[in-house]
């Protein structure tokens, strides 16, 4: 039976223990896998992804250059609070602009809750604006799920919006 002895070398890469140098890489390379596999199980939709096309009323031409938005509704006891942190954050205008052929998308949101699940009620409230025409705000109830890449993203499809010229 003969003593080794471990040199230095074999003992540290460039000044960090063999071993701790494992642990480092190992960790990196889990939590870069991991982001988008080991997600919360409680992860779900709370915004709904809202696609249709704008169209003049009389002539049913698309329309380009539309503002689209949503518009948040008053809650119980919304009174005349302000809202504040992240409050501000999740009631942020999410606007949108037709392409030339009149088509447009307001993206969907999702949330994770590590706790609780969710049971968000996909309605949306559209408000529609161009130069020369009256503005209009359309509710959507009419929510389709897995129609997109994603087979879980609710989809609300408006359909055509026909704006009135004034």
């Amino acid at each position: 039976m003969t003593n080794k002895t471990r040199t230095d070398r074999e003992w540290r890469i460039h000044g960090t223990p063999f071993g701790l140098f494992r642990w480092i890489i190992l960790g990196g390379v889990l939590a870069w896998t991991g982001c988008q596999n080991f997600a919360p199980p409680n992860q779900s939709w709370t915004v709904a992804r809202v696609e249709g096309r704008v169209v003049d009323e009389r002539t049913r031409e698309p329309l380009g250059e539309v503002n689209i938005w949503r518009v948040r509704a008053p809650e119980i006891g919304d009174g005349y609070a302000v809202d504040k942190g992240g409050k501000q954050m999740q009631n942020r205008p999410t606007i949108a602009t037709s392409g030339p052929d009149g088509q447009f998308t307001l993206a969907g949101e999702r949330t994770a809750s590590l706790f609780w699940q969710t049971f968000p009620d996909f309605s949306v409230t559209l408000r529609f604006q161009r130069t020369g025409y009256a503005t209009i705000e359309r509710r959507y109830t009419n929510v389709v799920l897995g129609t997109t890449q994603n087979k879980s993203e609710p989809v609300i499809q408006t359909g055509d919006v026909p704006l009135t010229p004034r």
